[in-house]
């Protein structure tokens, strides 16, 4: 869509910016733009590369190296990890990424974590673009395999930290002496700790394609206008493909991430053709707000503060949150993989300390827009209207300022943030050394040093993510009220059949917040096999009872199971009746554990109505079958046995077990029912 001249004169713009170090910058832009206009394409390329220096032409490369070296470095001890957290929603237990069948339409009509986006359980994350790339990894890569993804990850970052390299040089502009804030800012960006749960988490592939887009677009609206300034010819066809191209890369943006719509807010600042970038934001916004028309349904463990009724509590309460995500990346020492339930206390009054945190991330705002405002039409106030775009504007959707979100704090959320918090960090470099010029080493030590401690850190940090076991209790220390930490932890037991340690998490986690219904199933499931089927009982009736309608089904077949083991025969029958009631989807299941009680309970006349009805809900599955077959076998009713067998091959959809079964009688004697047939859940 570019012309190719067009395209080449950005690139020629771009790294006379950035490389051309070693010529007195005014007259050398003025005589390679002069032979650049007079010629053509290939004359002015060649005449270019002659321009530039060997020594220009080494700087940028060792700048190219280092960024990409750091970034790789500072992230390579994920590729060991594995498929975790939130990861087993989003690949494993996602249709639209592992089954390859799936239709591709499905991608569009579907959310992040393959739920239909109109359901009222969706969380409105539309990424389809996000899930297209997901996707064709599998298909690539032949398989589920975490290491193949955990590279691609790395790669992403590394290119989005190259990036970066393009961006800060766009907000130094020309200036010679500030080459090493390009590289300050671009080097704190590939190093900072605070990516570690964006790269060491494959689900965060949404967050480096949206800033990808993004950093894209920026550098495409930027360099293309710079390119029309400087040259003459048909300029309003250069305008709309210039426009078209980033339209297309900010569609891209906003659905590999939601917040990938600020992309045009940082373009607004070039205040070039502002109003076709408004048109394809209000688009964009529009479009994303339909999807918003009915909010999902969050529980207030996830986002406590957003329930707060009180408005300007409520206010008071997102400032401490904002603050704690600019300390998080001035000292991401503090890194936790979930915030919610109790892990930060709700500022009940505004006489709390903490409200004066909340007050100085209000007052960091407003120095630094005195400072632009002090500065205005320099090139320091557009430094700094630039770090706080990127630094601010990407973080609104998540700010809980427009609708709620489901989380207090995501540092996934604060990737794209963070390259204005390391803009930011190295204007501050370049200003102390234009104050301090005796000092610059001292500086330049500093500068190196942070980026060392925030190499060390990641690593630290990247080890944590390489399995659920350790992320948890890593988090644990961070955030010692968290319950869910307590309950992720005690299922990482119990999957691993350690149950006594297993039961004393989830006793943690009910005694840090009592209505965590879950846990209480899992302490039931924990005494049911540790084969203490009383105390199973006791935590699986208290989960019935507290439980939503929506939740209540397994716990319900568990506490049926254990009534049953239990011999209390007409509480499990009531059970199982509920059931059936209230889970018509479920019934065919509900209707054979009850035909299994009636049978144990000596109402085999009532066991065979309850097979037959089972049957009649289902008749593609072959348990109820071979139950009914055997029993009638059982009664010496052989012809009425053979009768239902040879309609039930006519049925079932895998006849293998059946077939086994009516094998097995003719063989012996016996009735092949047992208690197993009454699945745990």
């Amino acid at each position: 869509m570019l012309s190719a001249r067009m395209f080449f004169n950005s690139v020629v713009e771009f790294y006379l910016q950035i490389i051309v170090v070693n010529h007195k910058r005014d007259n050398a832009l003025d005589i390679i733009r002069m032979k650049y206009l007079m010629k053509d394409v290939k004359d002015s390329k060649l005449d270019y590369l002659m321009n530039l220096s060997r020594k220009a032409w080494t700087i940028w490369i060792l700048y190219i190296i280092l960024v990409t070296t750091l970034a790789f470095v500072a992230n390579i001890v994920t590729i060991n990890g594995t498929f975790i957290f939130d990861d087993r929603e989003a690949l494993v237990k996602n249709a639209d990424v592992n089954n390859l069948r799936t239709p591709i339409t499905s991608l569009f009509v579907h959310d992040f974590w393959g739920k239909n986006i109109s359901s009222p359980e969706s969380h409105k994350s539309y990424r389809p673009i996000t899930i297209i790339a997901l996707r064709l990894q599998h298909h690539l890569f032949g398989s589920l395999n975490p290491k193949s993804f955990h590279k691609f990850n790395i790669g992403l970052h590394v290119l989005n930290s190259l990036m970066c390299l393009g961006v800060t040089a766009t907000i130094w502009g020309k200036t010679e002496k500030h080459k090493e804030g390009i590289l300050l800012a671009s080097s704190l960006f590939a190093v900072h700790p605070i990516h570690t749960e964006t790269v060491a988490s494959v689900v965060g592939q949404a967050d480096m394609l949206y800033t990808m887009f993004s950093l894209l677009g920026f550098l495409i609206y930027h360099y293309g206008l710079m390119a029309n300034k400087n040259n003459k010819g048909n300029t309003f066809l250069r305008n709309v493909n210039c426009l078209l191209v980033v339209s297309m890369l900010t569609v891209l943006s906003t659905f590999s991430k939601e917040q990938g719509i600020t992309t045009m807010v940082t373009i607004f600042y070039l205040l070039f053709r502002i109003f076709f970038m408004v048109a394809i934001t209000l688009l964009l916004l529009t479009f994303r707000l339909k999807l918003m028309i009915k909010q999902p349904v969050f529980n207030k463990e996830d986002n406590p503060h957003s329930f707060v009724d009180n408005f300007l509590l409520r206010v008071v309460n997102y400032s401490y949150i904002y603050w704690l995500n600019t300390w998080l990346l001035l000292d991401p020492w503090w890194l936790c993989c979930d915030w919610s339930y109790d892990c930060i206390p709700i500022l009940n009054s505004p006489w709390n300390f903490r409200t004066l945190a909340a007050l100085s991330f209000w007052i960091l705002i407003v120095m630094m827009s005195y400072r632009i405002l002090l500065f205005r039409n320099t090139s320091m106030a557009r430094k700094i209207s630039l770090s706080l775009i990127f630094w601010i504007v990407p973080f609104t959707p998540a700010s809980n300022m427009f609708f709620r979100v489901g989380f207090v704090i995501a540092e996934r959320n604060l990737y794209l943030p963070s390259l204005g918090f390391c803009i930011a960090i190295s204007l501050g470099f370049c200003i102390l050394r234009e104050s301090h010029p005796h000092r610059s080493q001292i500086l330049k030590t500093a500068a190196v040093c942070l980026t060392f401690v925030f190499i060390v850190r990641s690593h630290q940090r990247n080890k944590d993510w390489l399995d659920g076991k350790r992320l948890f209790h890593s988090g644990l220390k961070v955030c010692p009220n968290n319950a869910k930490l307590y309950f992720n932890i005690a299922v990482g037991y119990l999957h691993h059949k350690e149950y006594k340690s297993a039961k004393n998490y989830f006793s943690e986690t009910v005694r840090k917040y009592p209505e965590f219904v879950s846990a209480y199933t899992g302490l039931g499931q924990c005494y049911m096999n540790l084969e203490n089927y009383t105390k199973a009982e006791y935590y699986y009736q208290i989960a019935t009872n507290i439980s939503s309608q929506m939740d209540r089904e397994d716990v319900l077949w568990n506490l049926c199971y254990v009534k049953f083991k239990l011999k209390k025969m007409e509480e499990a029958e009531h059970c199982i009746n509920t059931l059936i009631h209230n889970y018509p989807l479920s019934a065919y299941k509900a209707y054979y554990g009850l035909a299994e009680i009636y049978y144990y309970n000596g109402e085999k006349q009532k066991a065979l109505q309850a097979w037959m009805k089972a049957i009649e809900l289902n008749s593609t599955d072959s348990a109820a079958w071979e139950s009914v077959v055997a029993y009638l076998h059982h009664l010496n009713r052989r012809k009425e046995s053979e009768e239902v067998f040879l309609r039930a091959l006519n049925h079932v959809t895998e006849p293998t077990s059946l077939q086994n079964i009516w094998a097995r009688l003719h063989q012996k004697e016996h009735h092949p029912l047992g208690e197993s047939r009454l699945k745990k859940r």
